[in-house]
């Protein structure tokens, strides 16, 4: 999360983390379920995630219906109850999605007018409709949103660490083919969709919308740091080639952190001004505004960590009183 856009759009009013969230819990929830019984407040519980996922971006619908299908075909179906399980996964969904559609329909005058395009299409013509949206040709849209094209920058542009997932494929693959279809396929279809989108910009506000998906791609990126971690171990222990699994591994991340300062500083809301900055890279100065600009609220850290700490305290203040109240139940 440190060296990817998670780190700008996390601390936001954008509603890509919670979207993120959402995300990462249904996928996890589904891997978990899918070899242990499930009760009935599961079921429920899995759909309200995945229709609350909708309330916070509209695009989510894709990834709901692929990871739903997934769901009901290959767990529901294989269960005596399907029947009642899958009654109980379409309440889950509907709640949010009626609270949707009044929400929509208060607003915008019907239940399935989206705010997207009730929006200025004056100051944003693409709006006007889905097909206006959505117009990017595939060809040029998919290398912007991987690597650079028509301003935007793409994904292994932002975070270059991402890249080791390209060598991490083959090891979810060999890991489990289900899973790879889940993982890896919602985060293809993503991409695709938000490759075809047509407000490419140099501050990635495209890019920003594969956010909450950054955590199924980095799966495959810990299959490839395994296996560059498995090209280390049979290595010789003192070698040339033990020097270049951690060096591509930390390389990478570094150059990422640095790729993600310079992208949050001189991104919209942040606004570092070169003019300002004196001719050494390194003066105290240059640092100063710098991280001024990339953590311009820094003063509400010491309040938080300070409810944090709180927080711990109470917790561990109860903890030792249940222990202290079992203590005294055994020597009684």
């Amino acid at each position: 999360a440190f060296g990817t856009m998670t780190w700008k759009y996390g601390s936001l009013l954008y509603s890509h983390a919670t979207s993120g969230l959402a995300v990462m819990a249904a996928v996890a929830l589904i891997l978990r379920w899918q070899t242990c019984e499930v009760s009935k407040t599961s079921q429920v519980f899995l759909g309200l995630l995945l229709g609350t996922s909708v309330l916070m971006e509209y695009t989510n619908i894709v990834f709901v219906v692929l990871v739903g299908s997934y769901w009901l075909v290959g767990r529901i179906a294989n269960s005596p109850y399907r029947r009642r399980q899958i009654v109980l996964f379409a309440i889950g969904g509907l709640i949010p999605a009626l609270f949707l559609m009044w929400y929509n329909t208060v607003n915008f005058g019907g239940p399935l007018k989206l705010s997207t395009f009730n929006a200025d299409t004056t100051r944003w013509p693409q709006n006007l409709s889905f097909f206006a949206d959505f117009a990017t040709p595939i060809w040029v849209g998919l290398p912007a949103m991987l690597f650079y094209g028509s301003d935007n920058q793409g994904l292994f542009w932002l975070a270059p660490i991402s890249l080791l997932g390209l060598a991490g494929l083959q090891g979810l693959w060999r890991r489990s083919r289900r899973e790879f279809a889940l993982i890896v396929g919602c985060f293809t279809a993503m991409l695709l969709l938000f490759s075809t989108s047509t407000t490419f910009n140099p501050y990635t506000n495209d890019g920003r919308y594969i956010t909450p998906f950054l955590g199924l791609w980095f799966v495959v990126v810990g299959f490839g740091i395994s296996w560059l971690q498995s090209r280390l171990e049979a290595a010789p222990t003192i070698s040339l080639i033990s020097f270049f699994p951690p060096l591509i591994i930390y390389g990478l991340l570094f150059l990422s952190i640095r790729n993600q300062i310079l992208h949050i500083a001189f991104s919209w809301g942040h606004d570092l001004n070169p003019a300002m900055l004196r001719p050494w890279a390194a003066a105290p100065e240059n640092i100063a505004a710098l991280w001024s600009a990339v953590f311009p609220n820094a003063l509400n850290l010491p309040l938080w960590w300070g409810v944090l700490a709180a927080g711990w305290l109470a917790w561990r203040l109860w903890q030792e009183r249940g222990q202290a109240a079992e203590l005294e139940s055994l020597k009684h």
